[in-house]
């Protein structure tokens, strides 16, 4: 081996003091050495006997059955009255606690868990606490919400809807009045519209179109 090879040599680690390629060498024939002697023995068969013979015979004897004495048979006092046992029903196993909006506001599992991803009312205000105290905050305050407006506007699961009414929406396309500078949503045909204010070009933004809001300006 020539200084500089970093790969390994067996035995090397029985030499020092020495050279590189000296210590190589001599690595390898005594590695080489260890070798031929393995394979050598490995050629002549071993024909010695693995077990010693001069242990004792054991004599198997057939155990003796019909001297055993058979055991009573006892019955017990009461009669059984069913061929199995009755399932175990215990008394604190789990129950859907039902949707977290209609909890009381006292109920402790009144929030959402961490990872749900559907809209929680009011929640959007809230900062600075956990997923669950957040939700259980924003539950809370649209219950109370909800219980300052007439009671019968919004019925409960598995009540009848009667004279039920959804609130008033409020109109997002107004027809005398342009939206607000800081709408972020859609607005029908803005984006080919130039040249006025954005108050100016959501004007009336169902009713007109694109070539009729640019021939009136």
């Amino acid at each position: 081996m020539i200084p500089g090879y970093t790969g390994f040599v067996p035995k090397s680690q029985n030499y020092f003091s020495r050279t590189y390629a000296e210590t190589c060498r001599e690595a390898l024939s005594e590695f080489d050495r260890e070798q031929r002697l393995r394979f050598e023995k490995a050629a002549v068969p071993d024909f010695t006997p693995k077990h010693s013979s001069s242990l004792p015979e054991r004599k198997v004897t057939p155990p003796q059955i019909a001297n055993l004495t058979p055991l009573p048979r006892y019955n017990t006092a009461l009669a059984p009255i069913s061929k199995e046992a009755s399932p175990y029903l215990s008394p604190e196993a789990w129950h859907p606690h039902g949707s977290p909006y209609f909890m009381d506001n006292e109920n402790p599992h009144k929030y959402f868990i961490s990872g749900f991803t559907g809209y929680v009312p009011k929640a959007r205000f809230l900062m600075g606490t956990g997923y669950p105290i957040t939700t259980n905050k924003a539950l809370i305050q649209f219950n109370q919400e909800i219980n300052k407006s007439d009671p019968g506007t919004f019925p409960l699961p598995g009540e009848p809807r009667v004279g039920y009414s959804l609130p008033p929406i409020s109109t997002i396309y107004p027809s005398n009045l342009g939206l607000l500078p800081s709408y972020t949503g859609h607005v029908p045909g803005y984006r080919f519209q130039y040249g006025h204010t954005f108050g100016h070009l959501t004007h009336n933004s169902l009713g007109l179109s694109t070539v009729q809001k640019q021939m009136a300006a």
